[in-house]
């Protein structure tokens, strides 16, 4: 049985976690929590005018959504995007 990296991800504050510490996390609740906590921050840039919703931006979002629904999580809340130029 793996042992799961969840003490290895997770630092207070919350910060995003290296790409390659994630790569052999077998816990569904860190990832997710490392998605959400991604998609939180490029809203956050978005809805500062720092960040542009390009079309890649918004299907990154989507995508995060996408897997956060697939694991069974809350989805990120997108609609503000229908109001943006």
């Amino acid at each position: 049985m793996k042992e799961s990296k969840q003490s290895n991800i997770i630092n207070l504050p919350y910060q995003l976690a290296e790409p390659k510490d994630l790569q052999d996390c077998d816990d569904i609740g860190v990832f997710s929590f490392q998605l959400r906590l991604h998609g939180v921050e490029q809203i956050r840039l978005i809805q500062s005018g720092r960040l542009a919703p390009t079309p890649d931006v918004v299907r990154n979002l989507n995508s995060i959504n996408e897997l956060l629904r697939e694991f069974g999580k809350p989805e990120l809340p997108l609609e503000f995007l229908a109001d943006k130029p």
